[in-house]
């Protein structure tokens, strides 16, 4: 069944989901059912464990060490960790968040002397191992609300270039 409404606004205060049929650009100030000025457009994303690496290397010391790459670790029950690492040892941010965090610990283990951050790092692999199953539930949920909006974006914008055809 193809959908023909996605969630285009909601209150993070009392849950209302505001349902549109097409292209919106614009959503109110405060929610109509509770007056909340906390609205905020699409759907309430649900927490998932996440993994990305920084863009570029960067100093992260004032001493003038080796430019490094952020590694960021969260866990979708909120624990988060970040590790700043040598660039050729960083992983591959894209894989699983899971394995992100397990190179990530291994890299502490074998390539560094010191690690500070190593015991952030174990709370976090930890967090993300026993709430894996909640996460990739919730990574499919939120990556349904992102296509059923595509879905009715692109067969509101067909139905106006249909009609616009008609009329030439």
């Amino acid at each position: 069944m193809i959908p023909t409404t996605y969630v285009d606004w909601h209150c993070r205060k009392c849950g209302h989901e505001h349902e549109a049929t097409g292209p919106s650009y614009s959503y109110p100030v405060a929610c109509p059912k509770c007056g909340e000025k906390e609205v905020q457009r699409g759907h309430p994303v649900l927490p998932t464990n996440r993994a990305w690496c920084g863009s570029y290397p960067r100093q992260y010391t004032l001493c003038g060490d080796e430019k490094e790459i952020q590694v960021y670790l969260v866990a979708a029950t909120g624990e988060r960790a970040g590790h700043a690492m040598n660039p050729d040892w960083v992983p591959d941010c894209d894989d699983d968040p899971i394995a992100v965090a397990h190179a990530v610990l291994d890299i502490c283990n074998t390539k560094y002397m010191y690690c500070g951050g190593k015991d952030r790092i174990v709370a976090v692999l930890a967090a993300m191992e026993k709430c894996a199953e909640m996460s990739e539930k919730n990574r499919a949920s939120n990556r349904l609300h992102e296509l059923r909006k595509r879905i009715v974006c692109d067969v509101a914008e067909y139905s106006d270039l249909i009609e616009e055809r008609s009329q030439q």
